[in-house]
C-alpha cells in the first residue's frame, strides 16, 4: 500500500533535509517525500524528517556523524584502552598516596615509650633510670658540663655509684625526623669495639624529651687541654705522632665500616681524651652527633685530619692564619719555625729533623687533597701505617742503640717510661690497620 498527496496540492510541500520529492507510482498524479540514500524517517519537515539509519533515535540531528563497520570498532577500542589507563593509573598512584601516610606518621609520630623497647632489642648495652643518671652528674649542673651543641643538646661529666667517671650525652628527640637515625646511630655504636673510641655504656629515655645516651670517659684530660697547658707538663713528640696514629686508625676503622661507614669530618684535640698510658680515646658523643649534622666524605675526613696534624705540631689552633702560614713555611722547609716551641726545649726530646720534615710533607699531602678531591687517591689507612713507620723507626733506632752501648745515644735522650711504652700500642694498631684495609675502598 503507498500513499501519496495529490500533485495540485503537492504546492507548498517541505521535505525535510536529506529527502526529495518524487512521484508516487500507486497513487495516480501523487507526490511524495522519500529520504535519500542512508537515512530514513518520513521525509517531511513538519514530519519526522529524514536522520541516519544508524542512529535510534528518531529526533537525532541528520548532521550528527554515523560510524559503523571495522573501524569504527577499532576506534572505540583504541578509547576505551585509553580511559582504562588513565583509570588505572589515577588508580595507582591514589594507593601509593594511602599507603605512605601511615610510613610517614610511624617516621615521625614515634611513641617515646616504644623507644628503650626497641633499642634493648637492637644492642646490649644497660638502660639506666633517670635518677641514677641525675645523681651522677648532680642534676645536670652547669660545671658538669663537658659540651654544649645547643640544639642537639649537651654533654655532661657524671659518676655513677660504682665510682666509675662517665659522659652523659642529652639529645633532645623533639626533631622528629632524626629520631630514626638517631636510634640506628646508637645500635651501630653500641656493637663498635675498638681500643681507640669510647664505648657506648648505655642508655636512659625516662627524661622528658630527651634520650640521654652513657659513654666511657677518661678524666686524664683532652689532648687540647695538655697542648694550651691545661693539664700536665706537655706531649713530647712520639706522644704527638702516637695520638695522631691512633686516632688515624679509629678514623679509617669506622670509615671501613660496611653498613654504615662513619665520616668525622670535624675532629678536634678537644674530641680526643687521654687514657692513663696516654692512649687516645676519641669522644663517643662526637659519633653519634656525627650522624645528626654531618654529611661527610673521604676528602672531608683527610683534610680535617690534616687540621689535626698541625695543631699536634704546633700546638696552636688550627684557623685560616695558622693554617696559611704553616704550609707557606712547610713548602719553604722552614719546619724549625711551625715546631711548638715546647718540643724544642732542653727539657723535652729532641726532635729528629727526619721525622718533622715527613711529617711536615704528611700535613702538605693531606691539605693539598681538597683541591683535588676524592682523586688525590689519600685514605686515613694508608695515612696511619705512614705515621706508624715515623715513629717505628726513629724509637727502634733509639732502642736498638741503647742495647748495644752502656750509654744512651744523645739523639735518645731523655725518654721517659711513658714514651718507651708507646710502642706497645703501635703494634696493636698494626694489627687493626690490617683488618681496616680489607673493608676500605681508598687502598695504598
Amino acid at each position: 500500500m503507498e500513499w501519496a498527496i495529490p500533485r495540485k496540492n503537492g504546492i507548498g510541500i517541505e521535505c525535510a533535509d536529506g529527502a526529495v520529492l518524487v512521484n508516487a507510482t500507486a497513487v495516480n498524479g501523487g507526490v511524495r517525500c522519500t529520504c535519500g540514500t542512508g537515512f530514513v524517517g518520513d521525509g517531511y519537515m513538519q514530519g519526522a524528517g529524514c536522520y541516519k539509519a544508524c542512529s535510534e533515535d528518531p529526533q537525532t540531528s541528520g548532521n550528527q556523524d554515523c560510524c559503523q563497520g571495522r573501524f569504527c570498532t577499532k576506534r572505540a577500542a583504541v578509547v576505551a584502552g585509553l580511559v582504562i589507563s588513565a583509570l588505572f593509573l589515577v588508580g595507582v598512584a591514589a594507593f601509593f598516596f594511602v599507603l605512605r601516610q601511615p610510613i610517614k606518621k610511624a617516621k615521625f609520630d614515634l611513641d617515646p615509650s616504644c623507644f628503650p623497647k626497641i633499642l634493648s632489642n637492637a644492642c646490649s648495652t644497660r638502660q639506666f633510670t633517670y635518677q641514677e643518671l641525675d645523681d651522677a652528674t648532680k642534676g645536670f649542673e652547669e660545671p658538669k658540663k663537658l659540651a654544649d651543641f645547643i640544639e642537639e643538646g649537651s654533654v655532661h661529666i657524671g659518676t655513677l655509684d660504682d665510682g666509675c667517671v662517665v659522659a652523659v650525652q642529652k639529645i633532645n628527640y623533639q626533631i622528629h625526623e632524626k629520631v630514626g637515625q638517631l636510634l640506628q646511630r646508637v645500635q651501630l655504636l653500641s656493637h663498635i669495639s675498638h681500643r681507640n673510641i669510647a664505648r657506648i655504656i648505655g642508655f636512659c629515655f625516662e627524661s622528658n624529651n630527651s634520650l640521654l645516651i652513657v659513654h666511657e670517659h677518661f678524666e686524664n684530660g683532652t689532648v687540647e687541654q695538655y697542648l694550651t697547658g691545661q693539664r700536665g707538663n706537655g706531649l713530647s713528640w712520639y706522644t704527638r705522632v702516637n695520638i695522631a696514629t691512633e686516632v688515624a686508625t679509629a678514623l679509617a676503622y669506622l670509615q671501613s665500616l660496611q653498613v654504615s661507614p662513619i665520616y668525622l669530618s670535624d675532629i678536634r684535640p678537644s674530641d680526643i681524651f687521654l687514657g692513663s698510658d696516654y692512649e687516645s680515646k676519641i669522644a663517643g658523643y662526637k659519633l653519634v652527633r656525627a650522624g645528626l649534622v654531618n654529611s661527610s666524605n673521604n676528602s672531608d675526613m683527610v683534610y680535617n685530619f690534616g687540621c689535626l696534624l698541625v695543631e699536634l705540631m704546633t700546638g696552636l689552633k688550627s684557623d685560616e692564619p695558622v693554617m696559611e702560614m704553616v704550609l707557606a713555611k712547610v713548602k719553604e722547609r722552614r719546619f724549625h719555625e711551625v715546631l711548638d716551641p715546647f718540643l724544642l726545649s732542653s727539657k723535652q726530646l729532641r726532635v729528629v729533623y727526619e721525622e718533622v720534615e715527613k711529617m711536615g710533607d704528611l700535613v702538605l699531602r693531606l691539605l693539598s687533597s681538597r683541591e683535588v678531591g676524592e682523586s688525590s687517591g689519600i685514605c686515613l689507612a694508608g695515612v696511619a701505617k705512614e705515621l706508624v713507620s715515623i715513629v717505628r723507626d726513629n724509637m727502634g733506632s733509639c732502642l736498638h742503640y741503647a742495647q748495644k752501648t752502656s750509654r744512651p745515644n744523645k739523639k735518645c735522650n731523655q725518654i721517659s717510661n711513658k714514651d718507651s711504652g708507646l710502642l706497645k700500642p703501635l703494634a696493636i694498631d698494626s694489627v687493626s690497620l690490617i683488618r681496616t684495609r680489607r673493608y676500605n675502598k681508598c687502598q695504598n
